[in-house]
Parts: structure tokens; C-alpha cells; sequence
């Protein structure tokens, strides 16, 4: 724990990893603006370090303090919160197939508190290209899918 210049720390925990799993962290979540489940970030950062390797837990803790690092529903982002986009890639994991824009919005809206449009969800499935692919006009996939769902 750190406070007012000092730092507390497990005695068996290796304290001195922690900024080395951080910039790591922030490497990584940079790299993927889609964002990165914390079971997959985990797994990442223990591939990436050096041996001896710190336990997943110990690794999992520091990634969930780490600054600038936001956890959305399980997700990991750098910089700030990406719900829409979260609920958006859960829209179409759990029907497991492209959907039609007016449908992905009737779920998202299910989810949110506050109501999308069809032309606003529209647009954010557009831009974020890293993560959604059109398949059809008006149509959506993950882009993980590839061209066919």
C-alpha cells in the first residue's frame, strides 16, 4: 500500500516487480485499444516477465491498482471507462453471430441506463474498427470473427 511517501507491503510478496508489472500493464493496454479481459492480461504479463514469476493473484492485484488502468466488467482498458464498448462486444458474444444495427441497439439499451440511437450505435461501431467489423450493410461482427461470423 502506498500513502504519503512510504510504502507497505507483504512480507513475502515481491514488492519490487510492481513497476515493472505496471509499465507492462500500461504497454500492453496501449497496444490494445479493444482492451483486455483480466484473465487474458494476466496470462500476458506472466508470459512477459522474467523468472522467477510473481503469483497470477499477486500479478491480478497490481494490474487492478494500477494507474490509469480502468476495469470494465471484467475488461481492462488504459486511460479511461469503455462500458459502451464492453456492452457492445457482449451484444454480440452472446448471440455469437453479426447483428443488424436496430437489434444491437434494442440489447444495448436493455443494458444502459441512459438510450442509444441506432445512428449513434451506428457510428460507434464505425470508429471503433479495432474491435467490430461491417459485414453487411448495417451489420456488425466482432472483428475476432473475421468476414463470417
Amino acid at each position: 500500500r502506498m500513502g504519503r511517501g512510504e510504502v507497505w507491503a507483504l512480507r513475502d510478496r515481491p514488492v519490487g516487480d510492481v513497476p515493472a508489472i505496471e509499465a507492462l500493464c500500461i504497454s500492453a493496454l496501449r497496444e490494445s485499444r479493444a482492451g483486455l479481459s483480466l484473465e487474458c492480461l494476466t496470462s500476458m504479463l506472466l508470459e512477459r516477465l522474467p523468472s522467477p514469476r510473481p503469483e497470477r493473484a499477486f500479478v491480478a492485484g497490481v494490474v487492478r491498482v494500477c494507474p490509469g488502468v480502468v476495469i470494465e466488467d471484467g475488461w481492462c482498458f488504459y486511460g479511461r471507462p469503455r462500458r459502451k464498448l464492453v456492452q457492445l462486444m457482449k451484444v454480440l458474444i452472446e448471440v455469437g453471430m453479426p447483428l443488424h444495427v436496430r437489434i444491437i441497439k434494442e440489447r444495448l439499451n436493455r443494458r444502459l441506463p441512459e438510450p442509444s440511437t441506432s445512428h449513434a450505435v451506428h457510428e460507434y461501431l464505425s470508429r471503433e474498427s479495432d474491435v467490430f467489423v461491417r459485414v453487411a450493410p448495417g451489420t456488425f461482427a466482432l472483428k475476432e470473427w473475421g468476414s463470417s461470423g
